[in-house]
Order: C-alpha cells, then sequence, then structure tokens
C-alpha cells in the first residue's frame, strides 16, 4: 500500500520547490503563521503557476460561498476548511459547496483571462472576478454541461465570524477532541466526478 503526501506551501516558489521535489499534490495555505497575517487571495496567485497536472488544495481563511467560487472557477480541486467548521450553518454551507457546478478542470484553465482581472500593485498581483462572469459561467455550463446552473444563488454570506472572546452562536466549539473528516465536494472534473476536501482544526 503506498502512501500520498500533500505539501503545505504559501508562495509560488514553495511551490515549485516542492514539485522539483517530485510533490504532485500542492496545498496553498494563505494563513502565514510567520507573520500571523491572511493573504485572502494568495491562492488565487499561486494557482496561475502550477501546473495543470498538479492536484492543487486551498486553505487558509476559507469562510464563505463566494470564496469557494472563486477558487473553484480558478481550477482548484479541493478545498480544506478548518474555522469554518464551527459555524453552527455548516451542514447547509456544505450542501452549497457540493451544488458547485463548472466545466472541467482544463477549459477552467483556459478560460482564466475570461473570469479573472489581474493588475500589478507594487510586488503583488491583485486578482479579482469580472462583472460578467456569473453569465459566461451559466451559459459554459449549459454547453458543456447540458443543463443550466444558476450559480448566483451560491454568494449568501453565513453568519460574522466570531472574535476569540466570543464563541459561536448554537455551535460547538471543535477543539483537540475533533475528527479529520474527507468529504466528497466541489469542483468536478467531469459531470460524474468528485473531489475530495478534508476538514480539520
Amino acid at each position: 500500500m503506498g502512501l500520498e503526501s500533500i505539501v503545505e506551501v504559501h508562495t509560488l516558489v514553495d511551490a515549485h520547490r516542492a514539485i522539483e521535489a517530485g510533490a504532485n499534490k500542492i496545498m496553498v495555505n494563505q494563513w502565514d503563521r510567520v507573520e500571523h497575517r491572511l493573504y485572502p487571495t494568495r491562492a488565487l496567485e499561486v494557482k496561475q503557476g502550477l501546473p495543470e497536472e498538479i492536484t492543487a488544495i486551498a486553505c487558509g481563511g476559507i469562510m464563505t460561498m463566494a470564496q469557494v467560487h472563486e477558487l473553484a472557477l480558478a481550477g482548484y480541486d479541493a478545498i480544506c476548511f478548518g474555522r469554518r467548521l464551527k459555524y453552527p450553518d455548516m451542514p447547509e454551507f456544505i450542501t452549497q459547496v457540493k451544488e458547485w457546478k463548472g466545466p472541467c478542470k482544463g477549459i477552467l484553465q483556459m478560460s482564466r483571462g475570461l473570469f479573472f482581472n489581474y493588475e500589478n500593485e507594487h510586488e503583488f498581483q491583485r486578482v479579482s472576478l469580472k462583472e460578467n462572469h456569473l453569465k459566461l459561467l451559466n451559459e459554459m455550463n449549459s454547453f458543456y454541461l447540458g443543463k443550466q446552473v444558476d450559480i448566483t444563488k451560491f454568494h449568501a454570506e453565513p453568519e460574522p465570524e466570531p472574535t476569540d472572546s466570543e464563541p459561536p452562536k448554537h455551535g460547538k466549539i471543535f477543539g483537540e477532541d475533533s475528527k479529520v473528516t474527507i468529504l466528497t465536494i466541489g469542483n468536478p472534473r467531469t459531470q460524474d466526478s468528485t473531489i475530495p476536501v478534508v476538514c480539520w482544526l
């Protein structure tokens, strides 16, 4: 029985080093543990430089369906949730993620310039969705999947994030006794395929 490795990276340089070392499953963490700072578009920035054959996973500060929508359009294969598990609406949130539909990864890769704006700011690159991207995505879903999928309903925001001194409403705070759960959800490569998502705290 073999063992698969997932290499956590924080920059494109890290990712290229990992790939050169033989890694083919890369998890981009947007949370910088050294600076204790969240870079909310880091996964979008790094994804541009990853080869298509690499399995790409995003994690760190992913709290809303709007973020999941962006990462799926960027071609991510999986999403890792951490603190998001504290929220009482997690079952509904997972249902929304499972219902997200889009064309295969190769088509998304070729269509990035149609979905995203890329603007250079100093040494960073700002990535944002284009205003007309939803219309285009629904048209592509109708063409490639044979059905219309209304993505606009997936932009509901969760309850405001609790502070460290304020526990989430109605929810249990997960801690050391939490279990690792593997869910099959996400952005399909084909109409019937699924994608693994690992959740932990």
